[in-house]
């Protein structure tokens, strides 16, 4: 029997204002004041027990999983599709997503800027060779190193590279018979 660990209600019975969107600059110095909702999907093959990470530029400059920030009023498997298309023109349907895990990630923040936290639901999406060579030539280039691609990592090489541990982590619940 599977456990659910989460639960995401929408209410259809209550109206409030339209949302102001704010320039990225005021967004982003906004964002410093609250702990932001985020939605990752790792890509992965099980039968070959790889999970494929690109290679940050940005935020977090190591490898990890495809994803970005939930928008207000955006779902968590919304927001997670919708940065996968994004970042890798892959779409596909949400019942291929299976989901993870829920990570809180706290960032001190480097010399003179502030830290940042947030919440990440982490979702799985088994992927196939076609999948994998489509999402490494489409590689937002704003967000990930293009040169590497999307490497595929194993047991063996989670150490040799180095990895966070959240990607461990990651690891490990896609494949516990690894352990």
């Amino acid at each position: 029997m599977s456990q659910k660990l989460y639960t995401s209600y929408h209410f259809d019975d209550c109206t409030f204002p339209a949302p102001d969107r704010l320039p990225p600059e005021k967004y982003n110095r906004a964002l410093q004041t609250f702990i932001r909702v985020c939605a990752d999907i790792v890509l992965f093959d099980q039968a070959k027990k790889l999970m494929y990470l690109a290679k940050r530029t940005i935020c977090f400059p190591k490898w990890w999983v495809i994803g970005g920030q939930i928008w207000p009023g955006e779902s968590e498997v919304t927001g997670a599709l919708r940065c996968l298309k994004r970042e890798t023109s892959l779409q596909v349907k949400k019942h291929r997503l299976r989901f993870l895990l829920l990570n809180r990630y706290m960032h001190a923040g480097l010399a003179g800027e502030p830290a940042r936290d947030n919440f990440t639901f982490v979702f799985a999406l088994p992927v196939s060779k076609s999948e994998i060579a489509q999402a490494e030539k489409n590689l937002d280039s704003a967000e990930y190193d293009t040169t590497f691609g999307l490497r595929p990592f194993d047991k063996a090489s989670l150490s040799s590279e180095h990895l966070p541990s959240p990607i461990i982590s990651i690891f490990f619940q896609l494949f516990p018979d690894n352990n």
